[in-house]
């Protein structure tokens, strides 16, 4: 018996040959690449990061300027899963920490969701270790208590459907900026830097309770293209000014800031609501 429940009808989905079909003969193939999309778009064809933040996120990723983020949510889940339980990653992106904690993690099934079609189809050819989904984070496409664990790494927060599709001794582990985080950047690009962070407590304090925060401050020396890299895969490349990015494109050299907590949560009992 499978996890995965049609997004039309919220019945559970069968995998025959390479399609998942419901009772109510909803279908959907899996693509050549080996990802599936559950996702029904009701505005944008192609919601989520498109090409160039996707590329971009794997350039610089890939040279390891994050790992010691990796390396933390890996620590954090070995510690909370076990052999047996299955664990998503919710924007997971391109799949550079699915990917890393899929390889940590024995014999745990790992699943990769985004709804960005080109980040899982990336994913999806690189990665054969994972299960892809496009599908949004708000409508996730699963039966109830499904996953001992989810992780979510600089995406948005879902309270009520990541409390829906973990177990009852569920965790969750998020990935934030903290207030430092790339302000070399900012200190660049904007005329004036605003400090916009959420603090995730705040989202998450109605459905689960902090358990524990570790936060990774380091300094990292970036240049040329990475640095264009590394500004194209973050939100500032859809609301910076021109000249701040022209500014920015044009060094050779940026000592870069990261500053993340990485907060582990675990779901509330019904009772503690009262």
């Amino acid at each position: 018996m499978g996890i995965l429940v049609c997004p039309i009808c919220k019945k559970e989905l069968n995998k025959i040959d390479k399609k998942e079909i419901c009772e109510n003969n909803h279908s959907f193939d899996y693509a050549k690449e080996g990802y599936l999309n559950l996702h029904i778009s009701k505005n944008s064809k192609n919601p989520g990061d498109d090409k160039v933040m996707v590329n971009s996120r794997r350039e610089f990723l890939d040279k390891g300027f994050y790992a010691e983020i990796s390396e933390k949510v890996n620590e954090l889940l070995k510690a909370n899963i076990t052999i047996g339980d299955k664990l998503l990653d919710v924007g997971a992106g391109e799949g550079y920490y699915t990917n890393k904690m899929a390889k940590a993690l024995n014999e745990v099934e790992v699943f990769a969701l985004d709804i960005s079609k080109e980040a899982v189809k990336k994913g999806a050819k690189t990665y054969k270790n994972i299960k892809w989904l496009v599908a949004s984070g708000l409508e996730e496409p699963f039966k109830d208590k499904s996953f001992k664990g989810i992780t979510v790494l600089f995406s948005k927060l879902f309270s009520k459907e990541f409390k829906r599709v973990l177990d009852d001794e569920g965790f969750l582990i998020v990935v934030s900026p903290n207030r430092e985080h790339l302000v070399d950047i900012k200190k660049v690009v904007y005329p004036m830097i605003k400090y916009e962070n959420i603090e995730p407590i705040d989202e998450l304090k109605d459905d689960f309770e902090l358990v524990k925060r570790e936060n990774l401050f380091y300094k990292k020396a970036v240049h040329g293209e990475d640095i264009k890299n590394l500004f194209h895969m973050t939100p500032y490349r859809w609301k910076s000014p021109k000249d701040g990015v022209e500014r920015l494109e044009s060094l050779n050299y940026l000592e870069v800031t990261v500053d993340v907590n990485v907060d582990v949560y675990r779901k509330k009992r019904s009772e503690e609501h009262t």
